[in-house]
């Protein structure tokens, strides 16, 4: 599982969802399945199964002791069946093992783990027409998480929010590491396979304040094309923040050196460069301690760029920018390959996870 941070070239997220509390163990009860299967180690190309009656799938993970941010997909073979996947301290070989969870529930919805029950806003699913990314953000000291899906049967789908600020499994509230992920089917037939797991041993967020410093990394070379795209989760925990995130050829220490960017003002208010200045297409006022997910598809060819940016707990979307200029130094790039964040002199910080190739 690979823990994205950062961006690639567009960040896009949530859409509403119906809350559909779903019980305990649902309408098949989680039987302490012993059987474990071996561990092993996860790179971005593995995909492997769980599936009925062949007990625990387990893979291990860097150590994650902090915040961290991790994605994966997965594969219903069948609806509905009774599948749940998540991460512990060891190898799992029962539910309780699990500290933060996700589930593929006979209801025939996606639902997350909240403390004693699963609850929270659910997601349908079908089987045979692509799979479902997750992405759970995760805070081991805090035992608390908050968790999206979404379903890639198009291009560019939304994640929509399962939970926020979900407290992990009752039994795994004092744990004080995650290092493993693990599978079970827990109905009669039926299987998940699941891929491209993303994990970052390094927490998975990177947090900018007023130091002075630029804050990069690189992304996905596969994004040195004509067009790019990019999910980036970021959020801020004051309303009047001076700061600013965009996409650069290599690691920036300018506001020069950024092609394309977007800024949180101390105004309150959110807006895009656009050649010399910024702008914005619309108002939008930004609330401190909420995800946004920034979304940028950029021209290469052109040297122009789109941004909309989401708020993933209340699902507004806004057109923040169409069709904006490169800021006017890099305005014959054609190249972009990091990912940078600045905090310009003002209290409080950016956080940045989650950033993706698609």
């Amino acid at each position: 599982m690979r823990v994205v941070t950062e961006t690639r070239t567009a960040w896009i997220l949530v859409s509403s969802l119906q809350l559909v509390p779903c019980g305990c163990g649902g309408a098949t009860a989680e039987t302490d399945e012993r059987s474990a299967r071996t561990q092993s180690p996860l790179d971005g190309s593995d995909c492997e199964s769980a599936s009925a009656g062949t007990g625990w799938l387990n893979h291990a993970l860097p150590d994650a002791s902090g915040l961290f941010t991790a994605s994966w997909r997965s594969y219903p073979s069948t609806r509905p069946l009774d599948g749940v996947l998540g991460f512990s301290e060891g190898p799992a070989d029962s539910f309780a093992d699990l500290g933060a969870a996700v589930r593929f529930a006979p209801s025939s919805y996606i639902d997350a783990r909240d403390g004693s029950r699963y609850a929270g806003f659910a997601f349908p699913y079908t089987f045979g027409d692509g799979p479902y990314e997750f992405q759970l953000r995760i805070d081991v000291p805090a035992h608390r998480y908050s968790a999206w899906v979404r379903h890639l049967d198009a291009v560019y789908k939304p994640f929509e929010l399962l939970g926020k600020d979900l407290a992990f499994r009752t039994e795994q509230s004092s744990v004080s590491r995650l290092d493993n992920w693990g599978a079970f089917i827990d109905s009669a037939s039926g299987s998940i396979q699941s891929c491209h797991f993303e994990n970052d041993p390094t927490n998975g967020c990177v947090r900018s304040t007023n130091d002075g410093a630029w804050r990069s990394r690189p992304f996905d070379a596969r994004l040195a094309t004509s067009t790019a795209h990019a999910d980036l989760f970021a959020w801020v925990d004051s309303s009047n923040m001076d700061a600013v995130i965009g996409v650069a050829k290599g690691a920036p220490t300018a506001f020069q050196q950024l092609a394309a960017s977007v800024r949180f003002r101390p105004d309150g208010r959110m807006d895009a460069r656009n050649g010399d200045a910024y702008a914005s297409d619309a108002e939008l006022v930004y609330q401190p301690n909420t995800y946004y997910v920034i979304s940028m598809d950029l021209d290469l060819t052109r040297g122009t760029y789109s941004a909309t940016v989401r708020d993933a707990v209340n699902a507004g979307t806004t057109q923040l920018a169409h069709d904006y200029a490169f800021r006017t130094e890099q305005a014959g790039s054609s190249d972009v390959d990091h990912v940078a964040q600045f905090v310009d002199g003002t209290p409080g910080s950016l956080n940045t996870c989650a950033m993706r190739a698609l």
